[in-house]
């Protein structure tokens, strides 16, 4: 089961960069807004977010604070990237907004690929507990003899 990462990034060249680190390991989908993240969550399942913090329009926190409200993505571990919001009070806001993680750029490819492989791995196992759960319930539900 491949996990599959959605990258938000109003640069192309970005997004491009991101693809040809991570693409041949996960299915992408690439957002050049946080509206059209939004969109793309609604259609899609995705396992990982990279989300760009400085975007024109809706940025990164308010994103990430939209992305946390759909239930079926509370979740979701979104990693925020930035190259211009790199000291404590930024990265903060992050994880208040309901970031997992942080990277400033530029970023060490090496680590953002291992803590994205982190990542994808939990919300693999995440999946595969919540489905055990769920096929449990229907064996008791299966197994419960009538009084």
């Amino acid at each position: 089961m491949n996990s599959s990462l959605l990258i938000v990034d109003d640069n192309p060249s970005n997004l491009l960069v991101l693809d040809a680190l991570l693409g041949r390991t996960y299915e992408l989908y690439k957002a050049r807004s946080g509206e059209q993240a939004l969109e793309i969550l609604e259609e899609k399942p995705v396992d990982v977010i990279l989300l760009d913090i400085e975007m024109p329009g809706m940025d990164g926190y308010e994103t990430t604070r939209r992305i946390k409200q759909i239930p079926r993505c509370k979740e979701i571990p979104i990693i925020l990237v930035s190259g211009v919001f790199t000291e404590d009070p930024y990265v903060k806001m992050g994880y208040e907004a309901g970031a997992i993680d942080y990277f400033t750029k530029p970023f060490n490819p090496t680590l953002l690929r291992q803590k994205v492989s982190v990542y994808a791995s939990l919300q693999q196992k995440n999946k595969l507990l919540r489905e055990m759960k769920e096929k449990i319930k229907e064996l008791e539900e299966l197994l419960k003899v009538p009084a």
